[in-house]
């Protein structure tokens, strides 16, 4: 039952960013870029859960496409810092929308504490929910 429904996530979450030329892996990598740049590429392989071989080809692939940049670490001229440019941190919001939209839709037929319950349970299994897309700002108070 669990490998149905990450079956059908994957499935819906590629075809969604299908149009963005980006696939669910890399949108896992651009999120925790974001999240916590400048990261070596090693503590993305860590953090993603992808093999390094897997990290630096997807890598390989976004700096091909002008998504992300990796500088040698001043520190340490053996790691490389890997940081979003401005056109990756625009394909993040684009397709992060569209996953969080997937996400929903799948989610649909759960209450709000059922999915709350469901990501806690995931992340107790260790398989954390990982936020693609940040909550909206909350409106201004207006002043009198």
């Amino acid at each position: 039952m669990v490998n149905q429904l990450a079956y059908r996530f994957r499935n819906a979450t590629a075809a969604a960013l299908e149009p963005l030329g980006i696939t669910p892996p890399e949108l896992r990598l651009l999120g925790l870029i974001a999240a916590d740049q400048p990261l070596t590429q090693a503590q993305l392989s860590m953090r993603s859960g992808f093999d390094r071989t897997s990290t630096m080809r997807q890598l390989d692939e976004l700096q091909r496409r002008g998504l992300v940049s990796r500088e040698t670490r001043p520190t340490d001229r053996r790691a490389h810092d890997v940081v979003l440019t401005p056109a990756g941190q625009t394909l993040l919001a684009v397709a992060s929308v569209r996953a969080a939209a997937v996400e929903a839709e799948i989610l649909a037929p759960l209450a709000a504490a059922d999915v709350e319950r469901l990501f806690a349970i995931m992340s107790a299994l260790g398989a954390p929910h990982v936020k693609l897309c940040p909550d909206p700002e909350p409106p201004e108070k207006e002043t009198e």
